[in-house]
């Protein structure tokens, strides 16, 4: 007796398995699974890839029924078959580096994601999720390549511009640093980060008018916030400033760095002697 935890597709199976025509197991397939009954069609298509190894639809479908499931190694083989069969299947890529990723299959992942990027990935909020993954991971390069994509097709969104630049940044590309932060300031005047971008792109490559003019406008920025919007000041990052200024030697310099400290204390109001007594060392060189 077929009772509802055996669905009928199970005796059904067995029946016709010895007569039915290889073909008809894919339609049997992908009718089990509508309905639900993943186990079934999981056998359904493994007996069609069988008959037909060389169809990249039956891995496909294969490797869908098992991540349904969560089987994701079963997953990750029948969706590296299909790729094998089919190198320009864009979706196939990536559904082989979402289920590599959930996996902790990073090897694999990179690799999908690499060859997915390279066929036009366009799906704008999954480019931002696996981008964020990657940089959680500490892939670089990969999250780059995910942000930029992102912006690309996204050229307005502030949260692209925001992640893509930052990265750029710890990548130390400055040239487009400084390229995508002025796209990025043109968008938000008023937004402190890109100026703060510009700034740190000419500081690091020792462009000393345009940094500081930069880390001036940035800073002004900051200061017309209101304080709940702030973000906790970085004093390593200040004191890398001042002692950029330092190292120019000049008094205009040094009046920057004067300039912009004491606009720093007043601003955060530090309860610790240190950056006090920078201030102190700083106003000894003017």
């Amino acid at each position: 007796m077929v009772t509802q935890s055996q669905p009928i597709a199970d005796s059904v199976a067995s029946v016709l398995a010895q007569r039915m025509k290889p073909e008809l197991w894919l339609k049997l397939g992908n009718r089990w699974q509508r309905r639900g009954q993943i186990e079934p069609a999981i056998e359904a298509f493994q007996k069609f890839c069988q008959a037909f190894p060389e169809d990249d639809y039956g891995w496909w479908r294969l490797g869908k029924a098992h991540d349904l499931v969560n089987q994701r190694p079963e997953a990750i083989a029948a969706y590296q078959k299909m790729t094998d069969l089919r190198p320009d299947h864009r979706e196939g890529w990536i559904a082989l580096m979402k289920v590599a990723i959930s996996a902790k299959e990073y090897k694999v992942a990179d690799q999908a994601c690499r060859r997915a990027l390279a066929l036009g990935w366009d799906d704008v909020r999954l480019l931002k999720r696996v981008g964020r993954k990657w940089e959680r991971r500490g892939k670089d390069y990969l999250a780059r390549k995910c942000y930029r994509r992102w912006l690309m097709l996204d050229p307005d969104n502030l949260a692209a511009y925001r992640s893509t630049v930052a990265m750029e940044a710890l990548t130390g590309e400055w040239d487009s640093v400084e390229q995508l932060a002025m796209a990025w300031r043109s968008l938000d005047q008023q937004d402190p980060e890109p100026w703060s971008y510009l700034a740190l792109s000419y500081r690091e490559r020792e462009i000393v008018p345009r940094a500081l003019e930069c880390w001036r406008q940035g800073e002004a920025r900051i200061m017309a916030l209101p304080v709940k919007e702030r973000s906790p000041v970085d004093w390593d990052e200040v004191d890398l400033w001042i002692t950029f200024c330092l190292e120019q030697r000049d008094n205009h310099s040094l009046s920057v760095a004067l300039e912009q400290y004491q606009l720093i204390l007043q601003r955060e109001a530090p309860t610790s002697a240190k950056p006090y007594q920078r201030l102190g060392r700083l106003c000894e060189k003017m």
